[in-house]
């Protein structure tokens, strides 16, 4: 077994895990997966599976604020949805992964 694995989601560089005494250290290279630095796994697979979760929980918000604004439009101020993100929900631009060699 290795001591060090990255750790990808949909091509996507989330961290690295580390092997260290009591398991595998999580070490983010992508904003996103931030919240994920330092915590300790088992195992190189359980640290995969928390950073999937992270961005199932985003597409789930994702697509709950899409059904609610899309059921809400006729609601809503001619100005409404206008921000970083776009307007009217357009989402913003997917950060460019980092090309981290295996």
């Amino acid at each position: 077994m290795s001591d060090a694995y990255i750790i990808e989601i949909d091509d996507l560089a989330a961290g690295i895990v580390q092997r260290e005494r009591g398991g595998f250290r999580f070490r983010a290279a992508h904003a996103d997966f931030y919240r994920l630095e330092g915590r300790l796994y088992a195992t190189p697979w359980k640290a995969q599976r928390a950073a999937e979760a992270i961005v199932q929980a985003r597409h789930d918000r994702r697509r709950q604020h899409a059904a609610s604004a899309a059921h809400g439009a006729g609601d809503q101020p001619a100005t409404a949805g206008w921000g970083l993100a776009g307007h009217h929900g357009a989402p913003a631009a997917r950060p460019a992964h980092l090309d981290m060699p295996r």
